[in-house]
């Protein structure tokens, strides 16, 4: 069923052109920043590149078929998400940033969520890294300024739903859900090239209560994959990842195509595989 809609917010009357040439970053988060409560922020047809976006609570925003959000390469012009910051609770430390299971220092993926409820990503659009390797993938073991990005990372959030939207050529995992409860992935086309350096389709961290259906992956690393943590911080972390139903997927290439770890030292339980 279709949820009441109060308003929606068109990216374009906030100033972005969708012409694939000007930085559309600041007036799409404009537009997200202003979106009241329930309400939908909508991305029409056309190419915007951007950096990166940051999700608010209780918003949908929807791309609509033949909208392009493309990714911009520019390492001065990405914020980086600081792996850890002192901060007085039972961690010592608040985390933003992850690589690799590992609390450090990355930049902010196309789409980032810290701490957001109540969001569903959607429509018909593609939400395009275009790395490549003269720019993302030229020197894949190296951290310069900071790890990169994902296309879209959710960092202790609840209540998510990503549907219908292609995700490709990112520069490192394609969507990257860490420590988050309530999850829908459905009816999502992932796509990386064969060649992606650490191009996974799905890497679930660490959450609680997913389901991934009806989506298909066709990557240049692990397809659909669970993980918990790497080594000493995963341990001391202990977030289990469970409660996983994955049904009616299919994993065209990739390394697997459903994978449990590495970087699992969280664990992993009640997992469903099924129809894939």
């Amino acid at each position: 069923h279709t949820e009441p809609e109060a308003i929606t917010l068109n990216v374009k009357d906030f100033g972005a052109f969708g012409d694939g040439v000007h930085d559309d970053t600041s007036a799409i988060q404009a537009a997200i920043l202003c979106c009241p409560e329930n309400a939908r922020v909508l991305i029409p047809k056309g190419t915007y590149p951007v950096t990166a976006l940051f999700l608010k609570s209780d918003m949908i925003l929807e791309l609509q078929e033949n909208a392009v959000l493309a990714g911009i390469y520019d390492r001065a012009r990405i914020p980086i998400l600081a792996g850890q910051i002192e901060y007085d609770n039972e961690d010592g430390y608040y985390n933003l940033g992850s690589w690799e299971g590992n609390p450090i220092d990355s930049f902010a993926s196309m789409i980032t969520g810290i701490h957001v409820k109540n969001v569903t990503i959607c429509g018909k659009g593609v939400l395009d890294g275009r790395a490549d390797f003269e720019n993302w993938w030229s020197r894949p073991k190296d951290k310069i300024r900071a790890w990169r990005p994902r296309m879209i990372f959710l960092n202790h959030c609840e209540n998510i739903t990503v549907v219908g939207v292609t995700v490709q050529n990112s520069p490192a995992w394609n969507l990257h859900p860490l420590m988050c409860e309530n999850v829908l992935i459905e009816e999502v086309q992932v796509r990386n090239p064969s060649y992606a350096q650490n191009g996974d389709g799905l890497d679930l961290e660490s959450c609680k209560n997913t389901l991934i259906v009806n989506s298909t992956f066709d990557v240049g690393d692990d397809g659909i994959c669970l993980k918990s943590g790497k080594d000493e911080d995963g341990r001391i972390r202990g977030r289990v990842c469970e409660n996983v139903v994955v049904d009616g997927c299919t994993v065209f290439k990739g390394h697997g195509g459903f994978v449990v770890g590495s970087e699992m030292s969280g664990g992993v339980r009640n997992v469903s595989v099924s129809n894939c």
